[in-house]
């Protein structure tokens, strides 16, 4: 071998070491590159994972506020339309018995407002309770006046003489007030007022 081919060979020895060695830097840049690429991506996929996962709680408890709203409502609706059902039948029964026994309640009503009666006062009744009111009155001895009333369907009013009303005693008077008891003792017993 000459020098020639010693000074090409080394040459080509030189260049080959040299390609190794940058092939090897490459491969090595490569390959850390890569890394955190591959660092980043994952990253980046726990990251959107999480906020789906976020995104998805927040939107399944809105949605389960919503039902347990929808619910509640339903069951509030439910439990007035029941009651009010119930205080319907109830006011139904009530009146049908006091027509029953009208002129047992018309009594009554009469004698609950007697001490307030004086001279010259009027005992408004319905048209179709003059004759028994009147029947009435005598009987109690009562120094009033007898007349109908058409605005009245099921109750008393006394005036005084100048039209001042003392006092007025319906059944609707009575209804109003229980219907107001009623509500307060529902209210109580579902935990909430509930308007009748």
């Amino acid at each position: 071998m000459d020098e020639v081919d010693l000074f090409v060979r080394s040459m080509e020895e030189e260049h080959r070491r040299r390609m190794e060695a940058l092939r090897e830097r490459v491969q090595s840049a490569v390959v850390r590159a890569l890394s955190r690429e591959r660092a980043r991506a994952e990253a980046e996929t726990a990251d959107l994972e999480k906020r789906i996962r976020e995104e998805w709680r927040r939107r399944r408890r809105a949605l389960e506020g919503r039902y347990v709203l929808l619910y509640h409502r339903e069951l509030s609706a439910r439990k007035a339309s029941l009651l009010a059902s119930a205080r319907d039948r109830l006011e139904a029964e009530v009146k049908r018995r006091v027509l029953a026994g009208r002129e047992g309640f018309l009594r009554a009503l009469v004698r609950e407002l007697s001490h307030l009666a004086s001279e010259g006062s009027v005992l408004q009744v319905p048209p179709e309770d003059v004759r028994a009111a009147r029947s009435l009155v005598a009987e109690m001895g009562l120094p009033v006046e007898v007349e109908g009333a058409p605005d009245l369907s099921l109750g008393v009013r006394l005036v005084l003489p100048g039209g001042k009303v003392v006092a007025e005693n319906t059944l609707e008077g009575r209804m109003e007030r229980a219907r107001v008891e009623l509500a307060l003792a529902c209210g109580r017993v579902f935990g909430k007022a509930v308007r009748g």
